[in-house]
């Protein structure tokens, strides 16, 4: 075990998450910190509770216009 000192929280972050990423690999890595933090409050009510915008198929018509404002190079 090892007695080195950080500097800040971020930096033993860091060196925590360079070890997993050794040990685990990246997406195991990730798959482990998810399992670390479930979160808070109640998603479903929340979601609920905000208004409709259209959902996917309005989400792709103001993609395709933005693409076509954007100048052509």
């Amino acid at each position: 075990m090892s007695t080195t000192t950080y500097t800040s929280p971020i930096d033993l972050y860091r060196k925590g998450v360079a070890i997993l990423t050794d040990q685990l690999g990246p997406v195991d890595s990730i798959r482990f910190l998810r399992l670390l933090d479930q979160g808070s409050g109640d998603y479903t009510a929340i979601r609920q509770s905000q208004p409709d915008e259209g959902g996917v198929d309005k989400l792709c018509e103001e993609i395709r216009a933005y693409e076509a404002a954007m100048p052509k190079p």
